[in-house]
């Protein structure tokens, strides 16, 4: 006889493996999906191989990233700046004119700066800071210099001398004296033995104006001018100038000696000329030039000068107001023989323009300099393995470590 057992099935009981298994897939099936995004596989580390090369590839990249990003902050910090330009409706009354030429063949007493403006007027009220110091016929300066004390030829110089002066005796006295004037070498000399005429040639004798100096070939002048802002000009011309009455206005004339004018050489080496205050990276066209002149005659520089306004990017920094020129010359000889002629000289001539240029500095921004610099290191990362991987697969063909057909299958599926 069969019994069947009746079992009581419980409600609150089932089997939830197979439905876990299944969720289990979908979940493994989605994170498949979602590495399957992914743009950069990686490789095992015991599916790779180091190499000598590769180490040295890899020193080279690093030595060059940071080279680059060396360079690439150098560019960043430097300031942009932005131009604008507008109609100049400034009033100043002044201009700053800094001037340091050095002259070759002229003597300092045969050398004065005048100052004219558009109507012919010598400006002699003029603030002025000039000083003319004696050279050798090397361009050595002999030690001393004078300072004009106003403008024009008539004006009185002043001797000065370095703190720490101490001129020679020539031989005359002991090394612990010290002779600086025409009197003191004299004196020297006398009880020396030796003739005072000898001390006639020294630079003590010849700096007094006593006699002349045979030593001084050349004069460097240098010196500020703050004149009007006007057209006019400054010049150094040869002769004595004074200003002469002539009805309700006056001229600007010159006298000048016909034995010595043919003499007056202008041959000369700018060493620094600007016209208002500098601003950092302010070229002008003029420093470190030569002219040399082919005989005697008249030298003009044009200027345009373009007003110009400079502010920094640092709140510290106040607005720098100057002028940028143009400028071209004009080389006039000059023939005394005849009835009229130019006044030998050199003119610094210039007029305004009528427009002002602003310059602004700003940071440049930091976004672009990131984003550079992230597409630098990319790009040396992956041109570097891509020129290691190509002569790898060169020397594998040249030792037979791979076959053309390899070749192509490595190329095939990119190496």
């Amino acid at each position: 006889m069969a019994y069947r057992r009746n079992v009581k099935k419980n409600s609150n009981f089932y089997d939830t493996t197979g439905r876990d298994d299944d969720d289990d897939k979908k979940n493994k099936g989605f994170i498949q999906k979602i590495k399957n995004l992914d743009a950069n596989p990686k490789i095992h580390t015991n599916k790779t191989q180091k190499s000598g090369g590769g180490a040295f590839l890899s020193l080279f990249v690093i030595f060059v990233v940071f080279f680059i990003i060396w360079t690439e902050s150098t560019i960043y910090f430097e300031p942009i700046s932005e131009d604008f330009m507008y109609l100049d409706t400034e009033r100043t009354d002044s201009m700053r004119v800094s001037f340091d030429i050095s002259f070759y063949n002229m003597q300092c007493k045969d050398l004065s700066v005048d100052v004219v403006d558009i109507n012919g007027d010598q400006q002699i009220d003029v603030h002025h800071s000039i000083i003319k110091t004696p050279t050798q016929e090397d361009g050595k300066e002999l030690g001393h210099h004078e300072i004009q004390s106003g403008l024009g030829s008539d004006s009185k110089n002043k001797i000065f001398l370095p703190d720490d002066y101490c001129g020679s005796c020539y031989g005359a006295l002991i090394r612990d004296k010290c002779c600086n004037t025409c009197d003191d070498v004299k004196r020297a000399f006398q009880l020396y033995g030796r003739s005072e005429s000898m001390a006639e040639s020294t630079s003590q004798c010849t700096r007094e104006k006593k006699y002349s100096n045979p030593g001084e070939n050349g004069c460097r002048v240098k010196g500020v001018l703050k004149v009007p802002k006007m057209s006019g000009n400054f010049h150094i011309a040869a002769g004595s100038s004074h200003s002469s009455q002539h009805m309700d206005h006056e001229h600007h004339i010159h006298h000048i000696n016909l034995t010595t004018i043919n003499d007056y050489d202008i041959s000369h080496h700018i060493n620094h000329l600007n016209f208002g205050n500098v601003y950092p990276g302010m070229k002008n066209t003029l420093d470190n030039t030569d002219y040399i002149a082919p005989g005697l005659g008249n030298l003009g520089y044009y200027f345009q000068l373009v007003p110009t306004l400079y502010e920094s990017k640092s709140s510290n920094s106040p607005p720098i107001n100057t002028y940028q020129y143009s400028v071209y010359e004009h080389y006039t000889p000059v023939d005394t023989s005849k009835g009229h002629y130019k006044l030998p000289g050199v003119f610094f001539k210039y007029e305004f323009y009528p427009m002002r240029i602003k310059y602004s500095e700003e940071s440049k921004p930091f976004l672009p300099f990131l984003v550079r610099i992230f597409a630098i290191i990319g790009g040396m990362y992956a041109m570097v393995g891509f020129i290691y991987r190509l002569l790898d697969l060169i020397y594998s063909l040249i030792t037979g470590k791979k076959t053309v057909s390899d070749i192509k299958k490595d190329v095939l599926f990119g190496f």
